[in-house]
Order: C-alpha cells, then sequence, then structure tokens
C-alpha cells in the first residue's frame, strides 16, 4: 500500500490481457469485489473472456475446433486464478 494513506481497501478493478501465441488467442481478465466488502472476506468478480482473430463463414468447420481451444484457455485460467480450497467449493 502508500506509506501515508490509510491502510484500507473500498474498491478495486483489475483488467490484464494474456496472450497465448501459440494459440493465436488472447485472454482478458477482470477482477472486482462484489458485494459489501469485509477486510477479512471479500467475494471477487471474476470475468474471463477469451478471444481469436479469425476469419471464418459461419459454416466453417473449424469453428468448433476453435471454440473448443477458446474453452480450453478459459478453463485453464479459471483454475490458474482460483485458490485449492475454492477449488474445492466446485466439487
Amino acid at each position: 500500500m502508500l506509506e501515508g494513506l490509510p491502510q484500507l481497501l473500498q474498491n478495486f478493478l483489475t483488467r490484464i490481457e494474456v496472450p497465448f501465441p501459440d494459440r493465436d488467442a488472447v485472454a482478458t481478465i477482470i477482477q472486482t469485489p462484489s458485494g459489501k466488502q469485509d477486510p477479512l472476506k471479500t467475494g471477487i468478480i471474476l470475468d474471463i473472456d477469451v478471444y481469436a482473430a479469425v476469419n471464418l463463414t459461419a459454416d466453417d468447420a473449424r469453428i468448433y475446433e476453435i471454440l473448443g481451444v477458446l474453452r480450453e484457455i478459459k478453463n485453464q485460467v479459471f483454475f490458474s486464478s482460483i485458490s485449492e480450497r475454492t477449488k474445492e467449493l466446485f466439487r
């Protein structure tokens, strides 16, 4: 934190872009608190967008393969963003 300022956090917004050059895709990760803040525990909204710039027609069969790759990246980002304890909540 910054010296000389109150050491409390009221709100935040983090936006990170992570490139996946081997898959020609980019993940945008946004984090912000959800609901009322508690100094000891705070819920977090985790928004993950994954995209790839492609030039396909609507009937191109490769679209399903590309969407599968984007889903794999989204899952990788999600599970890399949460703790083991949080993962247990989803089992």
